[in-house]
């Protein structure tokens, strides 16, 4: 699995998910993340906006 890691270094990196140290959590997000319109922005390199609380 490929995700943006925490961890040092902080990084894009690609590991098993089943043994990845920043997987370790019992907090998750859930929400629709490829619909048709954030994968053609995410194709054309443009800034998706983050929101956090």
């Amino acid at each position: 699995m490929c995700h943006a890691s925490y961890l040092d270094p902080a990084a894009v990196i690609c590991e098993d998910a089943r043994t990845a140290p920043a997987l370790v959590s019992r907090y998750r997000v859930a929400g629709p993340l490829l619909n048709e319109t954030s994968l053609q922005r995410w194709l054309s390199g443009e800034t998706i906006a983050v929101v956090t609380r």
